[in-house]
């Protein structure tokens, strides 16, 4: 294994536990949560319309309603989250340098944190969550391409 490998793997590794502890250790619900039922869940802590909970954010800070903290730290987060899960993927899994597969595994991916996030009371299944993670991953999918052109000298495949 190329010693680039090993240190994505590490990188890699140490970035998913950050990312899983923000996720499902550090939690964003309130205990009563997890009593619901699925149905219950599914009903209060999902939203499948998209820009909906984007769009009360943007209500929220014109109105003044909200902390402009909270607004930045979830709508920003969301926008730079997966940055480096864009960057690694390709880094990690030569297949994944084509755009295709490489959202096809990422939106995969991105579903499965989703609905584990609601079932475990841990988050809620947000299709804004996408809308901002997708160019995230995106931006960092383009940065490992960049790199990969003008650092490495290989021609990844696009």
């Amino acid at each position: 294994m190329k010693y680039s490998k090993v240190i994505g793997w590490i990188g890699f590794s140490l970035y998913l536990f950050v990312l899983l502890t923000l996720m499902f250790v550090v939690s964003r619900v309130g205990g009563m949560a997890q009593a619901y039922s699925i149905q219950e869940k599914f009903q209060y802590m999902s939203n499948f319309v998209p820009f909906e909970t984007i769009g009360s954010y943007v209500e929220a800070y014109q109105n003044g309603t909200m902390n402009t903290d909270i607004i930045v730290r979830n709508l920003g987060g969301n926008m730079i989250a997966f940055t480096p899960f864009g960057f690694f993927l390709p880094l990690l899994f030569e297949r994944l340098r084509k755009l295709v597969p490489f959202l096809l595994v990422f939106v995969s991916c991105l579903f499965i944190l989703e609905t584990i996030q609601l079932l475990t009371a841990r988050g809620s299944f947000d299709v804004d969550d996408f809308i901002l993670n997708v160019p995230s991953a995106l931006l960092g999918w383009g940065i490992f391409m960049i790199g990969a052109r003008l650092f490495l000298r290989q021609s990844p495949c696009v």
